[in-house]
């Protein structure tokens, strides 16, 4: 945020940003420029370094907005496959992609989406274990399937239920991009997912294009959006 300039009887006001304004602007700043460095065909980094990386700014991100908006933010990882492992292109092993929109707060997950109930079948998280139950040919190889896929949200913070869109209240437009290119960035690290999705309305937009991830099925279902 720069300056902002005010009228006042007829002058204009220079109003210069507060101490906070100008810290929480130098570290989105500093964060922005890592990215692009990243980016940039001269950047020597490994897939593995820059996943890390992207996760290593991201969480700084989150945390930079959560103490100028006075909130304390629980910044979410992207989870990898168990057990993943990595080469020069990305994840070794073939992968599959899933992002929703964000974690329910106070059903414990903290992080991992594919967390089981106590009868070890079910997920915690009703949405997810629905996910995972529609892409199998019974419930029970569905969710044998969570561990090979990489899970994560579009907003990298917990919120409650009905939070919806007030979630990002507060949050600028910069500061939601930059959260936009860590997290494209982190995945992107991955390599070429076989197949990739999103649920939820809010997730629709995040996707460029319509993809190919359930079975014809699956593609009836009204609340499943692409």
């Amino acid at each position: 945020m720069v300056a902002s300039r005010k009228r006042a009887q007829g002058r204009t006001r220079v109003v210069e940003p507060s101490a906070k304004q100008k810290k929480f602007n130098a570290t989105v700043q500093d964060i922005r420029d890592r990215f692009e460095a990243r980016a940039d065909p001269s950047c020597k980094l490994s897939p593995k370094e820059k996943f890390d990386a992207a996760q290593r700014d991201l969480e700084k991100l989150v945390d930079a907005i959560g103490e100028f908006l006075g909130r304390k933010l629980h910044f979410r990882r992207i989870l990898l496959p168990e057990d993943a492992e990595w080469n020069e292109s990305g994840l070794k092993e073939e992968f599959n992609v899933i992002i929703g929109h964000f974690e329910t707060d106070g059903i414990g997950l903290r992080g991992n989406l594919r967390k089981l109930r106590g009868d070890g079948k079910r997920l915690v998280s009703d949405v997810w274990d629905w996910f995972f139950v529609h892409i199998g040919d019974t419930p029970a190889a569905g969710r044998a399937r969570a561990p090979s896929f990489v899970m994560g949200n579009m907003i990298p913070w917990p919120g409650r239920h009905d939070a919806g869109k007030i979630i990002l209240k507060g949050v600028g437009t910069r500061e939601r991009k930059l959260i936009e290119d860590l997290i494209v960035e982190a995945l992107n690290a991955c390599g070429t997912p076989e197949r990739a999705g999103g649920f939820g309305r809010p997730v629709s937009s995040f996707f460029p294009t319509p993809l190919d991830f359930f079975d014809d099925a699956a593609l009836q279902r009204p609340d499943l959006v692409f």
